[in-house]
């Protein structure tokens, strides 16, 4: 089903932290404090959204559930291939290169995460791509005896990192995770992108700003929220 405008749909909401809201562009990288337009609707009516964010990544989503993919000289890396949307993400990302994805990293063991790992595998044509996980995901998928393609790389808890072709991905295990006891968020270093899943929605955030001061939303509902301007900054949110 095609994204079709309605008359209600016109006005976005307005933004308290004076976000702008762009159309998806898979060409132009999306830039700090801009939001993709009537994103809910599109979510459930498109097959994907696709949004540049820098030269070498991207941002696809598909029913409320978003991947980051960095496209690197022989291969892609897709974090976090979630349920139900491998055919979709792979159409995405065939969209952008022809290159074969050759690695895929599960962000926490969830299954509306890193369930589409199984039906990416079949899609894809062998040889079988890398599994990256931290220690605490492989540990939960051996507890629970997952099907799901295991980890090959394992990353040390809390920072591990290892390098895919010319970038750093890099491992923040949350200190004290409460979402699951694998909750991490990856950057990818020299992109100067972090993703994070179930931490925060950018209209909560919102909402606690005023009350509780500076917050960070690392949420990958909207890709413009991925973007990290400081390496340096503690992922995660302070409750006080």
């Amino acid at each position: 089903m095609a994204f079709t405008m309605r008359a209600e749909w016109k006005d976005e909401p307005v933004s308290i932290t004076g976000a702008s809201y762009v159309e998806p562009s898979a060409t132009d990288p999306i830039k700090p404090g801009q939001r993709i337009a009537h994103l809910f609707p599109r979510a459930v009516m498109e097959e994907y959204v696709l949004q540049r964010v820098t030269e070498r990544v991207w941002w696809v989503s598909r029913h409320f559930y978003g991947s980051l993919f960095y496209v690197g000289k022989r291969g892609v890396l897709l974090l976090d291939p979630f349920l139900g949307g491998a055919d979709a993400t792979l159409a995405a990302i065939a969209s952008v290169t022809p290159l074969p994805v050759t690695a895929i990293a599960y962000s926490h063991f969830h299954a509306d995460h890193v369930g589409g790992a199984r039906r990416l595998f079949e899609l894809l044509a062998a040889p079988p791509p890398r599994v990256i996980a931290s220690e605490n995901t492989a540990i939960w998928m051996s507890r629970f005896g997952s099907d799901l393609p295991r980890p090959t790389d394992v990353l040390d808890w809390p920072s591990g990192a290892l390098a895919f072709e010319d970038v750093t991905l890099r491992l923040r295990g949350l200190p004290r995770p409460g979402h699951a006891p694998d909750h991490a968020v990856f950057l990818l270093e020299e992109e100067r992108v972090g993703k994070a899943v179930d931490e925060a929605v950018p209209q909560i955030i919102e909402r606690l700003r005023p009350r509780y001061g500076r917050m960070y939303n690392f949420d990958d509902a909207q890709p413009g929220n991925v973007r990290l301007m400081a390496m340096s900054i503690q992922p995660s949110l302070t409750n006080r």
